[in-house]
């Protein structure tokens, strides 16, 4: 993200995940990105076996599970508030819908100092 790093009280990520080649570096970007105490919605699309939906679209993934979404914003460095599937598509393939709600902590935690 070409921005100096703690520029942002907000990031939404709205089907970003899933033309991601790598999303763990997209969210270590957000993470590094966000102020402390700042928020990222990230929604996309639950894993799902269409591939040729994914094909067609351009998608690197098929989508992500609700703890899928929740492991790369931790390790991303961010406290996750809530991550669910939250909708479902009301066209076919009635694709679910994961949305996710995580903060960057005010302050690094006691065991992340070196």
């Amino acid at each position: 993200i070409p921005a100096p790093g703690a520029s942002f009280d907000q990031v939404l990520l709205l089907n970003v995940l899933i033309y991601a080649e790598r999303p763990a570096v997209v969210l270590g970007e957000v993470a590094r990105v966000l102020r402390p105490g700042g928020t990222v919605v990230t929604v996309t699309i639950d894993e799902h076996t269409h591939a040729d939906l994914a094909e067609q679209y351009g998608h690197h993934h098929r989508g992500f599970r609700p703890t899928a979404v929740r492991r790369l914003l931790q390790k991303a460095g961010l406290i996750v508030e809530g991550c669910e599937v939250t909708s479902r598509e009301r066209r076919a393939p009635h694709l679910n819908v994961v949305t996710a709600l995580a903060h960057k902590p005010t302050h690094a935690r006691a065991h992340d100092v070196d």
